[in-house]
């Protein structure tokens, strides 16, 4: 998928100022570039808010110190970001960097010399401390001052891991790209004030579409007309994503899903395929896509924490982003301007 594939003649052997991000192209901003120059020599927190490229800049390092000999581990956030982050260190041709999750991390005896935590505010100290035992260098990515998805109540602070990193480093990426500023706008309920990351940008869609049924048709229709690549569809419960995987097989559409665990798990996702995928929106926590598509987002099921759920839903978009709904949207976007999204999708698709 185009901003997970790396290819290794997209990278230069030193990070000039305007370094492109591998993934999409986007000038990497001077406070990733700086970072990225800097000499490791101590253990590190980056905190950023989405979009702001934690994810790109901890793969870059990995793909520098791996280079330089050092013996790395990467543990990923999520699942599904672990299956990207292998299928990435892959593309970049990072073959001696290991990928796990942190139970697995755990379970072994193995000694490194630089780890790098993805989402690393989900972490209690205890665990933090845990990998800290194994490396010299400890690299946290994460969100410390917003309030991501899926936060837990016992997860680390910064002046937690201050005391128990003796000379860690803090550094904030504050320059998002990638997603665009009117999708950052519907993030952050009006109040984020950022640069316009995208010329190309439309303004999102916000429609409402009946029956999943409907919506899925919707998607199947759209994604044809305009050849999008590089598609997800997210839905904010698992019921939805096998109601909404019945709908896409009845039309005769393609799709890939992923949902964890359980008896009811599901995986049918490639890293590697342009093929649309879907999955949950917690699931996709971490990863983008050019087009976004939020389906049976409606107020009667999104109903715990719908802010962040929102935050999480609309910041995966680099290009395209289109909210479905049937009865009634979520707050706060049921009463934003309409100013900020169309209502109305593209003149030449007739439904």
């Amino acid at each position: 998928m185009k901003n997970w594939v790396i290819r290794e003649d997209e990278l230069d052997e030193v990070f000039p100022p305007r370094t492109r991000d591998p993934f999409s192209g986007a000038i990497l901003p001077p406070e990733q570039v700086e970072l990225l120059n800097r000499h490791l020599d101590s253990s590190e927190l980056v905190s950023g808010a989405p979009c702001t490229g934690k994810t790109v800049l901890a793969l870059l390092r990995a793909k520098r110190l791996v280079d330089e000999g050092k013996k790395c581990l990467y543990v990923a956030g999520t699942s599904l970001a672990l299956k990207y982050v292998k299928h990435a260190a892959t593309a970049l041709g990072i073959y001696g960097l290991r990928c796990a999750a942190f139970y697995d991390v755990t379970k072994e005896s193995a000694r490194y010399d630089v780890i790098f935590l993805d989402d690393s505010h989900r972490y209690s100290l205890y665990q933090i401390q845990t990998l800290q035992s194994l490396t010299q260098y400890l690299l946290l990515f994460g969100d410390y001052y917003g309030n991501p998805i899926c936060r837990r109540e016992d997860s680390a602070t910064i002046d937690e891991i201050s005391k128990a990193i003796s000379g860690c480093r803090f550094y904030s990426l504050h320059s998002p790209f990638g997603v665009p500023n009117e999708c950052l706008r519907l993030a952050s309920r009006f109040k984020h004030v950022v640069p316009l990351t995208s010329v190309r940008w439309r303004l999102p869609v916000i429609a409402r579409m009946g029956s999943i049924e409907d919506q899925c048709l919707s998607v199947q229709q759209l994604v044809k007309a305009h050849e999008y690549d590089n598609v997800g569809v997210l839905c904010y419960t698992r019921n939805l994503v096998k109601e909404a995987l019945d709908s896409f097989i009845k039309l005769g559409m393609i799709i890939e899903g992923y949902l964890p665990g359980r008896e009811d798990g599901l995986d049918t996702w490639n890293p590697g395929s342009s093929i649309p995928k879907l999955t949950t929106i917690a699931s996709a926590y971490g990863i983008h896509f050019n087009t976004v598509f939020v389906i049976g987002f409606d107020s009667r099921i999104v109903w715990n924490n719908p802010e962040t759920v929102i935050e999480t839903a609309v910041t995966r978009a680099t290009d395209n982003l289109f909210i479905f709904y049937d009865k009634k949207l979520p707050e706060p976007l049921d009463s934003i301007p309409q100013s900020y999204y169309r209502t109305g999708l593209h003149n030449s698709i007739e439904f």
